[in-house]
This record gives structure tokens, C-alpha cells and sequence, in this order.
């Protein structure tokens, strides 16, 4: 929920979406996400390894599955 929660309001400065060993997407504006079909679909399907997202002052949050 808290990764949801991120992404519905945009209350971070960027995300780091780990969807497989060495495979890092970068998410730095929830409009631009929209537009990504692919990264939608790993995010809807939760398919991805971890995500962390960094706020704007600079604290991290990690959420693995």
C-alpha cells in the first residue's frame, strides 16, 4: 500500500523499481509512469523485486517482496 499511496500522490522525489537483478527503472514523475505501459504493467502486477523510494529530503523507503 505504501508504494500505491507514493505513486497516487506523488509525495516523492524518485523511485527506484528493482523488476530483476540488474534491472533498475527509475521513476521521477507519476504522469511520465502513466505513459509507460511496461513499468505499469510490472507495478500492477507487483513483478518486481523491490522498490525504494527516495522523499525529498532525501529519506529512503524500501519495500521488497
Amino acid at each position: 500500500m505504501t508504494l500505491l499511496y507514493f505513486l497516487k500522490t506523488g509525495d516523492y522525489k524518485s523511485i527506484q523499481l528493482h523488476v530483476k537483478t540488474g534491472d533498475v527503472r527509475l521513476i521521477e514523475d507519476s504522469n511520465t509512469l502513466a505513459e509507460n505501459k511496461e513499468l505499469m504493467k510490472f507495478i500492477s502486477s507487483w513483478s518486481f523485486v523491490k522498490a525504494e523510494i527516495i522523499l525529498s529530503d532525501g529519506v529512503k523507503t524500501t519495500i521488497t517482496l
